[in-house]
């Protein structure tokens, strides 16, 4: 039922709420953007279709960056009519079979469009039997998550790496303060997934405080000082180094933050 006056994201509101009182918290969130420009299928296609009006004279495999980029932008209403396919056939196979998400017990999605009319989806996943905090042990929820997560790009293809960076244009070039961007803390650098719960106050003294403080300090402005675009990849074990902390102290500075 369909209730008057009421916009379409609203009841959308209204659903997701109903499935998370009814299913529990989500497992997974995730997001979808087109990449129109990596399809080789669409892309010969298209190629096909409108070489000869676009006045191409190479072969598919000799098109340059240029000639891709005039393919989508003549023919953006097919590649986002495209992308929509996909993401409605994408739901139903996850439901269908146990897929790098494992086995699902329900979906929800929902369309953005940003300033700029690029078109990406949002969802939330419930996986069966998904880790739960509070009701497992933190060492079987961090297991968890390290079977579906990984920041590692050495443990992924070369063209699958390449299509999970993203960049903000708005962004390049700006100086931006890590861990208060959009008021959102960042997520400092970590060797596996860890669920970190405060120090019990009284466990530590005055003097202790004070140092998990300073330590604390000191790698914040040293992620301050690296540029996000140009600072090469480091292993967790140079990043410890580079501040000067083991890995346990480093851990009980997190957990004073």
């Amino acid at each position: 039922m369909i209730l008057p006056h009421i916009p379409n994201l609203f009841l959308k509101v209204i659903n997701v709420f109903s499935m998370i009182c009814q299913l529990g918290p989500p497992t997974f969130f995730v997001t979808f953007i087109s990449v129109e420009s990596k399809w080789p299928l669409s892309l010969q296609c298209l190629y096909e279709l409108n070489s000869k009006k676009l006045g191409f004279d190479m072969l598919f495999d000799k098109l340059e960056m240029k000639h891709i980029t005039n393919l989508i932008q003549s023919n953006f209403i097919t590649c986002a009519c495209y992308f929509d396919h996909l993401m409605k056939c994408f739901p139903k196979l996850c439901m269908k079979e146990d897929t790098i998400f494992g086995p699902l017990l329900d979906f929800f999605f929902v369309i953005i469009f940003q300033n700029h009319g690029s078109k990406h989806d949002h969802g939330l996943l419930w996986v069966v039997n998904a880790s739960t905090y509070v009701f497992d042990f933190n060492k079987i929820i961090e297991n968890f998550v390290d079977k579906y997560i990984i920041c590692d790009s050495d443990k992924l293809t070369p063209n699958l790496c390449e299509f999970q960076r993203y960049h903000h244009k708005k962004l390049v070039g700006k100086k931006i303060k890590l861990f208060v961007f959009l008021n959102f803390p960042w997520p400092p650098p970590m060797e596996e997934a860890q669920i970190l719960e405060p120090i019990p106050l009284g466990k530590l003294s005055p003097l202790e405080k004070t140092h998990l403080n300073e330590i604390n300090n000191n790698f914040f402005d040293e992620l301050n000082k690296m540029d996000l675009q140009t600072t090469p990849i480091m292993p967790f074990t140079t990043f410890l180094e580079l501040i000067f902390i083991d890995k346990d102290m480093y851990i009980n500075a997190l957990k004073m933050k």
